[in-house]
């Protein structure tokens, strides 16, 4: 039962967050995300199943140029093209499929250290609002909340993040408002790069093994 809530909070998390074409800055990196079901117990356990990749291509640290959302299958499902973001204020974006159709658009809201703080999501067919999103962050420009509201304004998913000294997450918290219910994921992480941030961690629930994350840096 942990298991499938946690599969669907994974899915709504990473669907939510994230795509119209303008100009572009140089690549500085891409940054590949799996996510993967776990089979086994606690005391052996390995991945599974693939449930999600997603490739993001950044023109800086934190300032995303372009995401490809691939299906189980590895091929890309479709695609986020994002703005020029470079000083504060609003931004819209697209996302459309492979075949280039147009299926949602985004507003962004940047602050003044360019840490984006709000973001809503439109029906590309009707203009009408799907959702929206609020973020907070901590004083060294890490994701502290994440809340997650209806059209109507209703508080849907929350979201609360601690990290280690090197900026890693290690837990997660989500609490899904409309279910009235707490599922604490933390992570262990297993393998990093020379700058200590992640390669590949272990999502445990209640010391349950319940996901596999695989992290694959290129800077180019």
């Amino acid at each position: 039962m942990i298991a499938r809530i946690l599969y669907l909070f994974i899915l709504i998390y990473i669907a939510s967050i994230w795509m119209c074409g303008c100009k572009v800055k140089t690549a500085y990196k891409t940054e590949i995300i799996e996510v993967y079901r776990v089979k086994g117990t606690a005391d052996s356990y390995e991945a599974g199943n693939m449930i999600f990749r997603d490739s993001v291509v950044y023109q800086s640290e934190k300032i995303p140029r372009k995401k490809y959302v691939f299906n189980q299958q590895l091929t890309i499902k479709g695609q986020d093209i994002y703005p020029d973001i470079d000083i504060p204020g609003e931004y819209e974006s697209e996302y459309s499929s492979v075949n280039g159709e147009k299926l949602s658009y985004y507003k962004y809201f940047y602050n003044s250290k360019m840490l984006k703080e709000r973001s809503e999501a439109y029906d590309a067919s009707n203009d009408e609002l799907l959702r929206y999103e609020e973020m907070s962050y901590d004083k060294n420009g890490r994701l502290d909340t994440r809340k997650i509201f209806t059209s109507n304004g209703e508080l849907a998913t929350s979201y609360s993040f601690i990290y280690d000294a090197f900026g890693n997450e290690i837990k997660k918290i989500t609490q899904h408002l409309i279910r009235d219910l707490i599922v604490t994921e933390e992570s262990r992480i297993t393998k990093y790069y020379e700058d200590k941030t992640w390669k590949e961690k272990w999502g445990f629930v209640e010391d349950e093994p319940i996901t596999y994350y695989k992290r694959t840096v290129k800077v180019h």
